[in-house]
């Protein structure tokens, strides 16, 4: 997620958000399941964009290395619900979608971290070099 977006209707209610352009599993169908609102995503070339929150400043985007393993965990899912019962991820999905969007706001911070170390190293260097041309004129002075 974007820092500050809030979660899909899907995930704040315990489910998963599926891949673009697949159906929602069972449990993610409402009438007595784990999801009460089932929300679609829209996949782009970066990552996977949410249900827009109504309140939000717009769509919240998931990193696409998040967004892989965040797929990879659904066809488990999907696999472990075919072979048993929805029953056997009820309880462990709530806490994998928990992981899986903090991991992703971990992402986002480390990305953010990484744009504002490079914006101090550019600002040092270029205070660096005025400091140096400075001083070359005081020597010359």
């Amino acid at each position: 997620r974007v820092h500050g977006a809030s979660r899909p209707d899907s995930v704040a209610e315990g489910g998963a958000a599926s891949p673009a352009g697949s159906s929602p599993p069972a449990f993610c169908r409402p009438a007595g399941s784990l999801c009460a609102v089932y929300s679609e995503t829209m996949e782009l070339a970066d990552g996977v964009v949410y249900q827009e929150d109504p309140g939000g400043p717009g769509p919240a985007m998931m990193s696409e290395r998040v967004s892989g393993l965040a797929g990879s965990i659904y066809r488990e899912f999907e696999r472990l619900i075919g072979r048993y019962d929805e029953e056997v991820v009820a309880e462990l999905m709530p806490l994998v979608v928990a992981v899986l969007e903090n991991l992703d706001s971990v992402c986002a911070h480390s990305q953010e971290t990484s744009v504002e170390l490079e914006l101090l190293r550019d600002d040092n260097e270029q205070l660096l070099t005025q400091y140096e041309r400075e001083k070359a004129l005081r020597k010359q002075a």
